[in-house]
C-alpha cells in the first residue's frame, strides 16, 4: 500500500473512532489489572494473631495455635464463596510485623479486616467472647460496630459475646494496662487502641472467642471440628453484614 493510500485510510472517521476505542480498552484493561476495578468481589483480610515463634498468650494452648486453627478453617470456608476474595495477612506457621500487615492490607484495598485472637486471665474460670471495635472517634467505627453485631448475633447460641473498645492506658514508662469499655461509651480517652485499627484505612474487628487459661474453653473450641464450627459462624456473620445469602457448605470428599 502506498503512503498516499495509507494517509487516505487514516482520514476515514470510522477508522479513527475504532483506533481510539481500542486504545481506551487497552488502557482500561491495564488499570483494571492493577486496581481490580472490574471486580465486585468483597476482599476480606483475615489475620491470625502472632504465629511462628510468637505464641501470644500461653495457657492450655498457645494463642497463636488457636488463632491459626480458626483462620485456616475460615479461609477454606470463605474460598467456597466466589463473592469473596480472601487476603490472609501471613502464612500459617509464620509471623509478620503488624506494620507490614497494615501496609499490605491498605495497598491491597481490602473491605474489612478480621483479626482472630484469644484472651488470658489469672482466673481459670474466666470465660466469654469479646468483640472489639474501632473507637468512636474513628471514621470506621459504625461499620466496625455493625460487623461486630453480626458476629455477636451468629455466635449468640453458643457463647456470650460482649462488644467493646479496648485502649492502652499508660501506667508508667513503657508500661500500660488494658482499658476495656462498652462500645456505646463515646468518651474520647485520647488513648490508642489496637494497631490494626489505628493504622488501617478500613473497618477492623478483633475477636477473642476463648480464654487460653480456661481448660473448658480450650477443650470445647480448640480442635478441628470446633475450628470449622467457628469458621462457619464467622462466614455467616460476613454474609449477614453484607446482606448476602450464605452458600451451603461443600461436602468433604471421602
Amino acid at each position: 500500500m502506498t503512503t498516499a493510500k495509507k494517509k487516505k485510510k487514516l482520514k476515514n472517521p470510522l477508522v479513527i473512532i475504532l483506533a481510539v476505542m481500542l486504545a481506551f480498552v487497552a488502557v482500561g484493561s491495564a488499570f483494571s489489572g492493577c486496581l481490580n476495578l472490574t471486580s465486585d468481589r468483597i476482599i476480606i483480610a483475615v489475620d491470625a494473631a502472632y504465629g511462628g515463634e510468637q505464641t501470644g498468650y500461653t495457657g492450655f494452648i498457645n494463642e497463636s495455635e488457636y488463632a491459626e486453627g480458626v483462620v485456616n478453617a475460615l479461609c477454606a470456608r470463605i474460598q467456597e464463596d466466589s463473592r469473596f476474595i480472601i487476603l490472609r495477612t501471613h502464612d500459617a506457621g509464620t509471623s509478620r510485623s503488624i506494620l507490614n500487615i497494615v501496609k499490605d492490607v491498605n495497598e491491597r484495598g481490602a473491605d474489612m479486616v478480621l483479626s482472630i485472637h484469644a484472651g488470658y486471665d489469672p482466673d481459670p474460670a474466666r470465660t466469654g467472647m469479646h468483640i472489639y471495635v474501632e473507637k468512636p472517634s474513628s471514621a470506621e467505627h459504625e461499620r466496625s460496630l455493625a460487623f461486630a453485631q453480626s458476629i455477636q448475633k451468629t455466635f449468640a447460641d453458643t457463647v456470650q459475646a460482649e462488644i467493646g473498645c479496648m485502649y492502652y492506658e499508660p501506667t508508667g514508662e513503657d508500661k500500660y494496662q488494658l482499658k476495656v469499655v462498652p462500645a456505646d461509651d463515646e468518651t474520647d480517652y485520647g488513648l490508642e487502641t489496637w494497631t490494626i485499627m489505628e493504622k488501617t484505612l478500613l473497618p477492623a474487628v478483633v475477636t477473642e472467642q476463648i480464654y487460653v487459661s480456661n481448660e473448658a474453653d480450650v477443650s470445647a473450641w480448640a480442635n478441628e471440628e470446633a475450628y470449622e464450627k467457628s469458621a462457619e459462624m464467622y462466614y455467616q456473620a460476613l454474609c449477614d453484614y453484607y446482606g448476602l445469602k450464605p452458600l451451603p457448605k461443600a461436602e468433604k470428599k471421602q
